[in-house]
């Protein structure tokens, strides 16, 4: 999140019309309106008209390089880079031409103005020429230039990821020469370098607040919401995610309040990382989801891969794997686009480094040719005095010493031809040296290119390796869990059986062997002859003891009611079977007391319909959560059973034993069964049950 600070500004002085030819004046006169059309009203076309008009008057130099630079400048802001640069690098031959005061003033500017045109275009090399070109002027201009210069370059180091130089320029752009925006971006930008490399926490909270005291002394609106979401990330660092999360939301709110809908994208993707780290997964996907409105309009392909890559944590963290593949795979087709981008920009950065040191030895050749043609020309230049000298001598001398001088010539000759050869020879060894020098390059990419593309499939291979094994394993672990659980299930549900069985049979030997055997001997006692008060006592003391064993035998046949309240003992079952399960079981009655007070029959039955609700819920429901609601009212008893699980359709699955088992028990009871289900959106059952049977 850098702070590209880029403040334009005309700062070359316009002399006074009055002092100038016409036609200049006039222009400048121009130039005065379409500064203040571009600065002041933002009318970019007709200030373009009045610029070019103004260039149409054939100005002085000093006045079409300013004219130029208004021109370079308008561009810059509408984003037509290539345009401003083609103006600015016009102008430099011109300033050339300037004076050295003007010179050094305008070369600051200009070169200035060149660097944040290629750092916005993403030619970092270019900018950084053009920058220490600027710089370089700027020691004989202002201290207001350099510190300016010095943060952009600053600015321009930390998008190419070098921290260390990064700081070291921003912090050179000393606060004394800086405006109160460039103050903002310089703490900003200092705080994100520290963020990025992981240094003192402290000192990067410093800076962010530093930058918040100036914005908020400026009322720099726009740069709080990069310093809120700035303070919120040295939350994150320091494990305090929720308070991260109130200031992800200031910087959020107050972006959507500016209506900077791009600057929105970066706290919403912050928002839902801290929501994933402390376990809130519904408001990271509410996050998640205001932020997939805002990636599809905002280019960054970076923050488009973060978005991806968090929405496939979520669904990770929540169990939906097939949506986690989905935004993975789209997350990988990303990275292979900028990956591939920036392997074809480092590629052209060593073309042009190529074409550069190409043109360099071109330059040495003609340098040599040039030197080859001026000795020729003093060569010839000295031969032609020699001819002249010979023919001043031929009146005086005699014939040897003519043939003396005409040998002498063709040495010379000789010797002139002989080094022509030796500067041939060394021009072919120059082009020798530059064919071979081309065959190693192309030869190095030859090799690299294969070797990068193995490297990559290698790599993406050992990732979907990892994944697959990293699935395999939750797959295992998950279904042993599954497996645990149902054990677990398995056994309370024998133990209940096996005490209801158990209960069962000591009634039914109380009630078949001992009841019997008392009613038999009440029958033999009635038949003897003698009647007397103590066989009449002796029979009611049959009577009495063979109901008391008929009420042991109904109580025990109506399970374990009796030994506790009936709430209580539903409640221990429902615990008992939530430890077991990964179920979250909430039960909530009312009027107790009429509950207590129903028949033990219907007690029995409601307590095995429970029971049977559960275990079908478990086993086929995959639920998380599930509602159970018991009310009595004066004439109903009402049991609401609800799951948020997979549902089923209701035409397809009313026949299963569990459900033909529930039907049975309430058919004997007349009670009303109301069952509502969908596939995907869980399963309700409303039972009525009629108390004239209580």
């Amino acid at each position: 999140m850098k702070i590209v600070s880029i403040i334009i500004c005309f700062l070359w002085v316009v002399p006074s019309v009055a002092q100038l030819p016409d036609a200049d004046a006039a222009a400048r006169g121009m130039l005065h309106k379409g500064i203040a059309l571009i600065d002041r009203d933002q009318n970019y076309e007709q200030a373009e008209a009045v610029l070019d008009s103004a260039l149409a008057l054939s100005p002085t130099k000093e006045t079409t390089i300013q004219i130029q630079f208004a021109k370079a400048t308008m561009y810059s802001f509408t984003g037509a880079y290539d345009l401003a640069i083609q103006y600015l690098e016009d102008n430099i031959p011109l300033i050339n031409n300037s004076d050295k005061k003007q010179r050094t003033r305008f070369h600051t500017n200009n070169y200035k103005a060149l660097g944040d045109a290629y750092m916005a275009k993403g030619e970092g090399t270019k900018a950084m020429d053009s920058y220490k070109m600027a710089l370089n002027y700027a020691q004989n201009h202002t201290k207001q230039s350099q510190a300016f210069i010095l943060h952009q370059i600053g600015v321009l180091l930390m998008g190419q990821s070098s921290y260390q130089e990064a700081e070291k320029y921003l912090n050179m752009a000393t606060d004394e020469y800086l405006s109160p925006d460039l103050q903002i971006g310089k703490y900003i930008n200092l705080g994100e370098i520290y963020l990025d490399s992981d240094r003192e926490i402290e000192q990067t909270a410093d800076y962010f607040l530093r930058a918040k005291e100036v914005a908020l002394n400026q009322d720099n609106l726009r740069a709080l919401c990069y310093i809120y979401n700035g303070l919120g990330e040295v939350k994150v660092k320091e494990g305090r995610n929720q308070e991260a999360i109130v200031l992800f939301d200031k910087s959020y709110q107050l972006a959507d309040s500016l209506d900077l809908t791009p600057n929105t994208l970066t706290p919403l993707l912050n928002m839902a990382k801290s929501y994933l780290k402390i376990g809130e997964l519904a408001k990271a996907f509410e996050q998640l989801g205001k932020a997939e409105k805002v990636v599809l309009i905002v280019p960054s392909k970076t923050k488009r891969l973060e978005f991806y890559d968090t929405y496939a944590q979520v669904h990770e963290e929540t169990g939906n794997y097939e949506q986690a593949i989905v935004f993975m795979r789209k997350a990988n087709q990303l990275k292979d686009i900028l990956f591939n981008k920036e392997k074809a920009k480092q590629i052209e950065e060593l073309k042009i480094a190529y074409e550069t040191e190409k043109k360099q030895q071109q330059i040495a050749l003609l340098n040599l040719q040039k030197k080859k043609k001026e000795l020729e020309s003093s060569q010839q230049k000295k031969a032609f005095d020699n001819l002249l000298l010979k023919k001043e001598l031929e009146t005086s001398k005699q014939t040897n010493t003519i043939l003396s001088l005409e040998k002498k010539r063709q040495e010379s000759e000789s010797k002139i031809l002989l080094l022509k050869r030796a500067q041939d020879l060394a021009a072919a060894k120059i082009e020798r040296t530059e064919l071979l020098k081309n065959a190693y390059i192309i030869g190095f990419l030859v090799l690299l290119i294969p070797i990068i593309i193995l490297l990559y499939f290698y790599y993406q291979k050992l990732k979907a390796q990892k994944a697959l094994t990293r699935q395999q394993e939750r797959n295992a672990q998950q279904q042993l869990n599954e497996v645990l659980k149902e054990q677990q299930l398995q056994v309370i549900r024998a133990s209940v059986d096996g005490q209801s069985k158990e209960r069962k049979r000591i009634a039914l030997e109380l009630h078949d062997f001992v009841g019997g055997n008392l009613a038999g001997i009440k029958l033999q006692m009635q038949q003897l002859e003698i009647e007397t008060a103590l066989t009449s006592e002796i029979i009611g003391n049959l009577d009495m003891t063979y109901n008391q064993v008929r009420n042991i035998s109904h109580d025990l046949l109506s399970d374990k009611i009796s030994k506790s309240t009936f709430i209580e003992v539903l409640s221990q079952y429902i615990s008992e079977f939530e430890s077991a399960t990964t179920l979250s079981i909430y039960f909530r009655y009312f009027n107790e007391a009429r509950l207590e007070a129903m028949d033990s029959g219907i007690q029995t039955t409601l307590f095995k319909i429970i029971q049977e609700l559960l275990t079908n819920t478990q086993k086929h429901a995959d639920a998380k959560r599930v509602d159970i609601q018991l009310a009595a009212h004066e004439d109903s008893i009402n049991l609401l059973f609800e799951d948020d699980g997979t549902g089923f359709d209701q035409r397809s699955k009313m026949n299963g034993i569990g459900l033909k088992s529930i039907k049975h028990r309430l058919s004997q009871l007349q009670a009303d069964l109301r069952i509502e289900s969908l596939p995907g959106h869980g399963t309700i059952v409303n039972i009525d049950i009629p108390l004239i049977y209580s």
